[in-house]
């Protein structure tokens, strides 16, 4: 045990080395088996006392795990709280880095519900080194649960050092931690100088990176959803409504992501940099408008389980004007159309396979109107729209005229 705690201490010393060898997890636990993971980070709003109420909303809302961050009493009365519920709860402490880390594993790491550690979000490039060295030890201490690392999902010196594009940095990245779950967050949609835009280019970008480097290394990744409105010194984020959950949701699972973290559930207490101003749920306890969006989403999401439940992303491309950098574009034929036709704001395609079945998910790119899109099959093929109330069927004889909604989505099943 000293022998091998020692060769990490080297490894982690020298940085960049690839450490697969060392951080197998052959016994890792994913924290939702059999269902994409629906995660809520702060799950109870800042200054509410905590109930087993609070949890069966969560629940309704959709919600399958939770993360926050909390001491050891604060976890344990969370845990008698949520008990035989279908809930699983991520830890994040600052004792996590501190010889106190192995007080905290020995208390929750075999409770029920317990979903694993939430051990950094948004580390900089220069804490990485210090970081690995940290998370192996962490490993070392807990070797079947998952040690979750979140990440940024933009390109800059502070996140991503010397490397030019995320995919180099995820690459750097995996050396180092070969981490059992891939996540970041990157919120598309803000105000800025009065104006409400979406950055699609750096959203896309991101999706691109993560689902490359998630099927390259074999592991699962997860994405963020803004759900908390809140105001920084030059822009503002908008509350949560369907249109902007959907387009973030469907997206990042089309992509095929394994998970889906709304940042934040419960509202925070504003900071003298952000201003916070609601969330699913407010200060006051109460729900708000975006909740009950968010719990259409998640039902949605739960609908289409079989769908992306640890699917296999064969091609995703991009129509519309304009083809945003790192992204592929659409031209000709895709699985069995013949022909994709949209408006000029375009859609994501993504082409899947799941269990011998093939489904094509087309993304609206638009998260403000309505468009309008036609497809054309190949000769003798014959899809399903498994989105629609009647499981429309579609064959080759006849175009498919379907109106996306405000970032919405439609399902096509290969027959």
């Amino acid at each position: 045990m000293k022998l091998r705690k020692f060769v990490i201490g080297i490894i982690a010393l020298l940085g960049g080395l690839n450490l697969n060898a060392q951080n197998s997890q052959s016994s890792f636990k994913y924290p939702t088996p059999g269902e994409i993971t629906i995660c809520a980070s702060t799950p109870i709003p800042d200054g509410i006392e905590p109930t087993r109420q609070a949890y069966l909303d969560l629940i309704s809302c959709g919600f399958n795990m939770g993360m926050t961050n909390g001491n050891i009493d604060y976890f344990k009365k969370q845990f008698e709280l949520i008990g035989d519920l279908n809930f699983k709860y991520m830890i994040q402490n600052g004792d996590l880095f501190s010889d106190k880390r192995d007080i905290f594993i020995k208390a929750f790491k075999d409770v029920q519900n317990f979903g694993g550690w939430k051990f950094k979000d948004e580390p900089s490039f220069e804490s990485l080194k210090e970081l690995q060295s940290q998370y192996h030890a962490m490993y070392e201490a807990d070797p079947s649960d998952l040690i979750y690392i979140n990440m940024a999902g933009v390109v800059g010196n502070y996140f991503t050092g010397p490397y030019p594009t995320l995919y180099e940095y995820l690459e750097y990245f995996q050396k180092m931690f070969n981490p059992e779950v891939w996540s970041y967050d990157f919120y598309p949609i803000l105000i800025r100088n009065g104006n409400l835009i979406v950055e699609y280019e750096t959203f896309y970008s991101a999706l691109e990176a993560f689902s490359a480097i998630s099927r390259k290394t074999g592991k699962p990744f997860w994405a963020y959803c803004e759900s908390m409105a809140y105001k920084a010194s030059s822009y503002s984020r908008p509350a949560a409504n369907e249109a902007y959950l959907r387009f973030e949701a469907f997206s990042a699972l089309a992509y095929g992501a394994q998970g889906i973290v709304y940042w934040t559930y419960g509202q925070r207490t504003p900071q003298p940099t952000e201003q916070y101003q609601s969330a699913l749920v407010n200060l006051n306890g109460k729900k708000s408008r975006a909740w009950f969006a968010a719990q259409k989403v998640n039902k949605e999401i739960k609908k289409f389980n079989d769908v992306f439940y640890r699917c296999n992303v064969l091609e995703v491309r991009h129509t519309g004007d304009k083809i945003y950098k790192n992204t592929k574009k659409l031209s000709g034929e895709f699985g069995p159309f013949k022909m994709i036709r949209s408006g000029d704001a375009g859609v994501l395609v993504s082409f899947i396979e799941n269990k011998g079945s093939k489904y094509i998910i087309l993304v609206s790119r638009d998260v403000f109107n309505k468009q309008k899109i036609t497809l054309e099959l190949k000769n003798n093929k014959k899809v399903m729209n498994i989105t629609s109330s009647k499981d429309t069927q579609y064959s080759w004889r006849k175009d498919v005229n379907i109106t996306l909604d405000k970032g919405g989505y439609v399902i096509f099943k290969e027959i």
